[in-house]
């Protein structure tokens, strides 16, 4: 009887230890795409600046913008922005850090109609681009070349789940109040 008392106390320590073996402490992957964390559509407005080249003096407007982004692969994105008067898209690289995700032009390719160098950055639900372009403006009905700054700022578009449109279902039922 002893030896079987014994031999229970041992298979408890050994199951005991075995547990305490199993632990979660295996390192933790934290799966990192940024492309996919910034997806989606971003409203706001862009601002067009140039310097007259006959005042010296500046010249700005301003035009509501869209900007569409789409996971490439997951450091690549694709951008594409509207406005008005305006239409470009491009590649960029993209990545996280504790500034956001910052991003600039992978490619001067005629895909990319964006120039040869932009950047920009998410932040939160916000996003910028600036990039810059020659353009060519009459001045005395003669053409100038200027070079042209664009800066978008805008917030994400958050689209509504289906759970938030109410249907007729949840609709509450009419009062019987007057009626007996």
């Amino acid at each position: 009887m002893k030896l079987k008392r014994i031999f229970s106390i041992a298979l408890g320590i050994v199951a005991s230890f075995s547990l305490l073996s199993c632990g979660d402490d295996d390192a933790v992957t934290v799966q990192v795409n940024p492309a996919a964390d910034v997806e989606g559509t971003y409203t706001g407005q862009i601002v067009k600046s140039y310097v007259d080249p006959t005042t010296s003096q500046e010249v700005v407007t301003t035009e509501d913008a869209t900007i569409t982004v789409t996971e490439n692969n997951k450091y690549v994105i694709n951008l594409a922005l509207a406005s008005q008067s305006l239409t470009k898209e491009g590649i960029a690289n993209i990545s996280k850090t504790s500034a956001g995700y910052p991003f600039n032009n992978k490619s001067v390719d005629e895909a990319n109609t964006f120039g040869i160098q932009f950047t920009g950055n998410f932040v939160g639900n916000g996003a910028t681009l600036t990039f810059t372009e020659e353009s060519t403006i009459r001045v005395n009905n003669r053409p100038r070349k200027v070079n042209t700054t664009y800066t978008f700022t805008g917030v994400k578009v958050e689209e509504a789940a289906e759970d938030d449109v109410p249907s007729s279902d949840d609709e509450a039922p009419a009062s019987d109040a007057g009626a007996e």
